[in-house]
């Protein structure tokens, strides 16, 4: 509970404090209460987006590589979960639109273990963060996850462990930018997993034969990015776990 409300706080803080005009990029059904003006590809609801498009202020139709604003005419854009469904081709423009008509702004996206664990098939890219550079990945192709959702199954069993997982680790599930005057990136080549991510069997089977919780907090970003290399290893040895108190755990590569 307490996680969720600071996570809410921080996203109402965003913007204010800037007295210049805000834009909410790909507001959809939940924009910004700061926001000035939104921007959404979309009236309509769309394979991602269930819910009705909030129209309670100005709203512009608009795609994100060729926004109809002058230059700097905002002090503040925000834009959350929105760059992991462009087109790579597009990312280029589209960060050079942001940078083009506000001075600063808010970028956020799901990390490469938020879509490992839960994937959406309208995301075309992973999006790392280095630095201050963003790192973007396109999915070589678009596939399920099951080897680590398998695996989590002792903490995705029941929702409200599910839900205070996500709700303890959302520096761990998304990626977040704040800049200002101009927008550092770079693409990579198409992978199945980003390169970055490491495999060390030793690691898995550590996490998941020990009982002391907090070694399992302090390990978890490791040990889920050996999980995700080992899922898409072709060959390998297959990883069995002890016995829990509700099922066996177990992986195969």
């Amino acid at each position: 509970m307490i996680g969720r409300a600071l996570t809410a706080a921080k996203w109402i803080a965003l913007g204010f404090g800037h007295k210049g005009l805000v834009l909410d990029l790909g507001s959809g059904n939940s924009p910004h209460p700061r926001a000035d003006v939104l921007c959404d590809r979309h009236l309509t609801p769309t394979g991602h987006r269930h819910a009705k498009l909030v129209k309670d202020r100005s709203l512009v139709c608009a795609d994100i590589s060729a926004l109809p604003f002058r230059d700097k005419v905002f002090s503040f854009v925000i834009c959350r979960m929105v760059l992991e469904h462009i087109d790579p081709a597009q990312l280029p423009s589209a960060l050079l639109e942001l940078s083009r008509v506000a001075s600063a702004g808010y970028i956020e996206t799901p990390s490469p273990i938020c879509e490992l664990l839960m994937p959406d098939p309208c995301h075309t890219t992973f999006v790392e963060l280095d630095a201050d550079t963003l790192v973007f990945t396109p999915k070589a192709q678009s596939v399920p996850f099951p080897a680590v959702a398998y695996t989590l199954g002792r903490w995705r069993r029941e929702l409200k462990v599910w839900q205070q997982f996500i709700s303890n680790h959302q520096s761990l599930l998304s990626v977040r930018l704040s800049w200002t005057g101009s927008i550092a990136y770079r693409i990579s080549t198409p992978a199945s997993v980003p390169s970055s991510f490491s495999a060390d069997t030793s690691d898995v089977l550590e996490l998941f034969n020990n009982d002391d919780a907090s070694f399992v907090d302090r390990s978890l970003r490791s040990v889920l990015k050996a999980l995700v290399r080992r899922a898409f290893h072709a060959g390998g040895p297959r990883i069995h776990f002890r016995q829990s108190t509700s099922s066996t755990v177990r992986s195969d590569s």
